[in-house]
């Protein structure tokens, strides 16, 4: 019998080169697809290193029904409500570091979050990428000018360079931890903060102990909510490790890789899937 009720599963979906094709869009097979899941049970919701003002435009393309996850982790958003349920900044010592990295590398972007903007402290190619590619304004200010909490730094370069910024940075676990979230993007998040504890997060605001995860992505910024969900899908386009990580492989992100999940979901068509199946 075919799986028609998704009643009790957290569909979690990284964005950029997951949910999205390599022109940053939705296809429709996707949206179809999530549509379906939603109307028949499923609850919806995006995991993304992304802000607010960048996650928006495709709010109107997504069922999207459970707060989102934002930021790599650091915030759970609310976009019915608008408001942030949860939140955890960096600590203000981190700015003698990037301080020290401005200073040591000055031809590295360097990003900071805080509320819902974006601010470049050096701007290099990568950084006019990012901000052409989200739609963002970023503010352009001197550090002693730049308010706080920072939610998360994210240092951008090309890949072999950005590797010398991670082999330079101290090891200082309590005031920070560093991810890839793009081969060009080192990012600097809070202590503890990853997709996988704001997924842990996120079912405990919803208040759902039973629900079955399943989340899929395509970078190592993934791989913490890979690991977590019931059952984690990279992309075929993943990052090795990712794929290493996953409890499956599915098609690419430009071939509705999303809506493969979906239907496969429907099926119960995943190793130990059975034991989740939820007959209409």
């Amino acid at each position: 019998m075919t799986v028609t009720n998704y009643d009790g599963i957290l569909f979690v979906s990284d964005m950029d080169g997951t949910l999205l094709d390599g022109r940053s869009q939705i296809s429709r097979e996707n949206q179809q697809a999530l549509q379906y899941f939603v109307d028949h049970g499923g609850l919806f919701t995006i995991a993304t290193g992304r802000m607010e003002r960048s996650v928006e435009p495709y709010l109107p393309l997504l069922p999207v029904n459970a707060p989102l996850i934002l930021y790599n982790g650091a915030v759970i958003y609310d976009p019915e409500s608008r408001r942030r349920l949860f939140q955890v900044g960096l600590a203000e010592e981190i700015r003698a570091i990037v301080q020290a990295l401005m200073a040591r590398f000055p031809e590295l972007g360097i990003e900071v979050y805080h509320g819902e903007r974006i601010y470049f402290l050096q701007k290099n190619e990568e950084t006019e990428n990012h901000k052409a590619k989200e739609g963002f304004v970023p503010g352009l200010v001197a550090m002693d000018q730049l308010p706080g909490p920072w939610i998360k730094i994210l240092l951008s370069w090309e890949p072999a360079r950005l590797a010398e910024v991670e082999a330079w940075l101290p090891e200082r676990p309590e005031l920070f931890r560093t991810v890839y979230s793009e081969p060009h993007f080192l990012e600097l998040l809070p202590p503890g903060v990853s997709k996988g504890a704001a997924l842990q997060k996120l079912v405990g605001i919803l208040g759902r102990p039973d629900l079955k995860t399943v989340c899929m992505g395509d970078n190592p910024n993934d791989q913490e909510m890979i690991e977590v969900a019931d059952l984690g899908v990279a992309v075929a386009n993943a990052h090795p490790a990712l794929q290493r990580a996953a409890d499956f492989i599915s098609g690419r992100h430009d071939a509705h890789a999303v809506a493969e999940v979906v239907e496969r979901l429907g099926r119960a068509a995943f190793p130990g899937w059975q034991a989740y199946r939820r007959d209409a």
